[in-house]
């Protein structure tokens, strides 16, 4: 057995992929769709907003804003 446990498992499904993918409940959609584009764009901003939030609340300023010239 492999030290990495990981190893052992292979990266790819061996079914293919249809191009597409999918959304809540049974919609999928083309991967060049801006749905998916959207959505990951909402999430990113959401947990940005949880990461101020969670910072606010300790009581903290949040990293130090860059010098001039860095």
């Amino acid at each position: 057995m492999p030290s990495n446990p990981a190893e052992s498992f292979p990266w790819y499904s061996g079914s293919g992929d249809d191009g597409t993918t999918g959304l809540l409940g049974d919609e999928h959609v083309p991967k060049y769709h801006p749905q998916p584009d959207a959505c990951g764009t909402v999430d990113k901003a959401s947990a940005a907003l949880d990461l101020a939030q969670m910072e606010y609340a300790a009581g903290g300023s949040g990293p130090a804003p860059a010098k001039k010239g860095e």
